[in-house]
């Protein structure tokens, strides 16, 4: 892509979406190449997140997703440097031209939401772009793009059941990090043991996030105006055909 085409603000903004999941997925395939599998799968629920929000950003409203969504930048912006300056040990680094530079940009972003927003002091309390949280997100993402024909239409609120909630352990350092489901003694030898993560889930990490990377890369190219439905068509049918044959192949070594 040459340097004018990011002079269109669609193209510049996606393109910056679009570099996000590129280098997330490469981490993780990089981690997991050198079975560091706990913090891929960490990571891996970065990549989902990423992929949830990009795609409900696509497919609502403008003016309820959107918007808000870039309009927070500014007000996120005061937020963090006003915490930061009331904190005596970070003060001296900081400067308040710039602080109260960042006030002016959340009072404008505010008032462009709200053209009633009472900009005084009181009222810039801390808020979000939106009320959903993840599972909401990914439940509206799924009910607005449930009619579309094309790799759009793939559900992401099972990845949020089987992938997101199973590994929030690992993140929030709860009980399931460290259980044996999770973490197994493996012999390497006659009389060595290692403890790492099972193997199974590296595989299946690899496997999930090969469905994540061709719905996001496929809406990241189609808001884009890149028409790349025959290029990734087969591929996920591909990828259908893998996840089916791993649950077989899973379900008969349980048996």
């Amino acid at each position: 892509m040459d340097k004018a085409s990011f002079a269109d603000p669609l193209i510049s903004f996606w393109s910056r979406f679009g570099h996000y999941a590129e280098s997330t997925s490469w981490s993780i395939r990089m981690l997991t190449s050198w079975e560091a599998t706990l913090p891929a799968v960490a990571l891996g629920r970065v990549r989902l997140e990423q992929v949830v929000v990009n795609s409900y950003l696509m497919h609502e409203k403008t003016e309820t997703a959107l918007t808000p969504y870039l309009l927070h930048m500014h007000i996120d912006n005061y937020r963090h440097a006003k915490e930061a300056i009331q904190d005596p040990d970070l003060k001296k680094f900081l400067d308040e031209k710039s602080v109260q530079a960042s006030r002016r940009g959340d009072v404008a972003a505010r008032k462009r939401l709200n053209p009633k927003f009472d900009d005084s002091e009181k009222a810039l309390t801390q808020s979000r772009w939106t009320k959903l949280d993840l599972l909401s997100m990914a439940r509206k993402r799924d009910a607005l793009t449930k009619g579309l024909q094309n790799i759009s239409r793939q559900p992401l609120v099972a990845s949020y059941n089987a992938f997101y909630r199973d590994f929030s352990g690992l993140v929030h350092t709860l009980g399931s990090g460290i259980s044996p489901q999770f973490l197994g003694v493996l012999r390497t030898g006659e009389k060595d043991a290692v403890l790492m993560p099972q193997p199974v889930w590296s595989r299946y990490l690899m496997m999930t996030l090969a469905h994540w990377d061709i719905v996001n890369i496929f809406e990241i190219l189609s808001v884009m105006q890149c028409d790349c439905e025959n290029e990734l068509k087969p591929l996920h049918e591909q990828w259908l055909a893998h996840r089916d044959a791993y649950f077989a192949e899973r379900d008969k070594a349980a048996k």
